[in-house]
């Protein structure tokens, strides 16, 4: 019992090791910003800029009529932008050019994952 005991013991330690190291890439990859410089807002993407005229507009609205200005894609100019990039959240690819492509033509940021974007 007191040997199988220490050997539960053994287990646990190692694994809170990994989880200790797990937790400090994690701060790490966190703190390091996607978008090049300075940090892009929480849940929302660089990608779309709204126009000086719209400043005073709120928010939403002006992301929403600045993205539906530009929503063509910016690999082959041809399609419409309908996949979002990972980790920098850049809405930029049409669905022909996102296999083909391994870095964010916006910011170059290495591509992790992307999610296809369905806008009505």
């Amino acid at each position: 019992m007191g040997a199988e005991g220490q050997a539960c013991m053994g287990v646990a330690k190692s694994h809170e090791a990994v989880a200790a190291g797990l937790r400090a890439t994690l701060d790490q990859l966190l703190l390091r910003s996607p978008c090049g410089e300075g940090e892009a807002e929480d849940a929302r993407s660089c990608c779309f800029e709204a126009p000086a005229g719209d400043a005073f507009v709120d928010g939403a609205a002006s992301v929403f009529r600045a993205a539906a200005a530009s929503r063509s894609c910016k690999a082959c100019g041809g399609g419409e932008a309908r996949v979002l990039l990972l980790p920098c959240r850049h809405l930029c690819l049409c669905r022909a050019c996102e296999a083909a492509v391994d870095t964010c033509p916006v910011c170059a940021a290495a591509k992790n994952g992307s999610l296809h974007v369905l806008l009505s």
